[in-house]
């Protein structure tokens, strides 16, 4: 979870609904109870996990140390997109415009 993407997240999970799961994963923090009521603070009501000790979806996903890193999976599994860096509600918008259109997210 990346302090300046958790407006935009918060936001996009309340306007897709259902019809996008949205999971945050906190890493490599030294605090994770802390980045936990940073994210609740900021409204966000979607899911949240850390992996912090075992870096079990860091290995998962082949994330190196570069983050935030985002991930759009579609239903089957399949990464559909992958951005290292800050993801603005736009660009998260358009990304997931496409797969939902064609029932792919």
């Amino acid at each position: 979870m990346c302090k300046a993407e958790l407006p935009a997240f918060a936001q996009a999970s309340s306007e897709y609904g259902s019809r996008v799961a949205f999971v945050g994963v906190d890493t490599y923090d030294a605090s994770p109870n802390a980045a936990l009521a940073l994210a609740r603070a900021s409204k966000v009501r979607y899911p949240l996990m850390n992996d912090t000790a075992a870096q079990r979806m860091r290995a998962a996903y082949g994330v190196g140390n570069g983050l935030p890193v985002t991930f759009v999976i579609d239903r089957t599994g399949r990464v559909r997109w992958e951005v290292l860096g800050q993801v603005t509600k736009a660009t998260l918008a358009s990304e997931l415009a496409p797969l939902l259109a064609r029932g792919a997210g």
